[in-house]
């Protein structure tokens, strides 16, 4: 039961972050290059386990 919880509520955190990452990206390209590589390290990340 704990695990679920935990579960979605990563999930739910992933998917805020990647969110405001991609308005941050479109917003600032050139100020954070990283962040889209930040974005698909936790899609690598995320969709392994």
């Amino acid at each position: 039961m704990v695990i679920q919880v935990v579960k979605v509520f990563i999930s739910l955190l992933f998917f805020a972050y990647s969110f405001v990452g991609n308005i941050a990206y479109a917003q600032s390209i050139q100020k954070s290059p990283q962040t889209s590589a930040d974005l698909i390290v936790l899609e690598i990340s995320q969709s392994q386990s």
